[in-house]
């Protein structure tokens, strides 16, 4: 399964990225949603890995630019990969581009959503309720309290795939 975190550009492309502004992967530090898609910077020749050993240098077969979401799934077309998309989007014009994407690619069966904002979150599950949605990180604890206190079998559940990270030294 890929996990993806994406955005939206000013001119409304859906692209891959966990951070709102490039600043950490590129030499100019632009918010993703201010800048038009043609002008975003391209990426440093070498990143620096901030939170872990090591680092990754480009070959000249990298293009150092920021993937498009449909750029990804044309690339993977013809695959069994699975899909955990993260929106980093607030709106829910974006959050249909996002939804498009999916269904031209025909990927409802292959994709597990969802959104840190609750109106969002919500507004994806009105869009298809065919396509899974992940619980919200701010509902991870109040899961985990209640089966801690034995009382997960009395409370709704509202989505349909619980995922957290797992922490390790390597």
């Amino acid at each position: 399964m890929l996990e993806l975190d994406v955005g939206i550009t000013l001119d409304n492309v859906i692209v891959v990225s966990h951070d709102e502004s490039l600043g950490r992967v590129s030499v100019s530090n632009v918010k993703i949603l201010n800048t038009n898609y043609a002008d975003l910077p391209a990426f440093k020749t070498t990143i620096d890995y901030s939170d872990m050993e090591g680092s990754y240098t480009q070959t000249s077969d990298d293009d150092a630019t920021l993937l498009k979401l449909e750029d990804l799934f044309t690339n993977m077309s013809g695959t069994d990969v699975l899909y955990s998309i993260d929106l980093h989007i607030f709106t829910k014009a974006a959050a249909l581009l996002v939804y498009n994407l999916i269904q031209t690619n025909n990927l409802q069966s292959r994709v597990v959503w969802g959104c840190g904002d609750a109106t969002i979150h919500a507004y994806l599950k009105e869009l298809d309720s065919g396509i899974s949605t992940y619980y919200p990180e701010s509902n991870l604890i109040k899961i985990y309290v209640w089966q801690l206190f034995g009382c997960l079998m009395c409370v709704p559940l509202s989505d349909d795939i619980l995922m957290a990270p797992i922490m390790t030294d390597e």
